[in-house]
């Protein structure tokens, strides 16, 4: 399985982006999902992007 994701706040609150990386990458970890999240929090906005996958060994 691969999962990607991309968050962008906008101007609005960038802390919500940061809740929604935080929570997502909890939720690769329960599933066995290696990867990363990259990206940065600014002071007006947020912007991730993360790519998780299984193991080879499990595909």
């Amino acid at each position: 399985m691969r999962v990607m994701f991309t968050i962008n706040s906008g101007p609005d609150d960038p802390k919500q982006a940061v809740a929604l990386k935080e929570k997502l990458e909890a939720l690769m970890s329960e599933f066995g999902l290696e990867g990363t999240t990259r990206g940065d929090e600014y002071s007006k906005r947020a912007s991730y992007s993360g790519s998780y996958r299984s193991s080879a060994k499990e595909d």
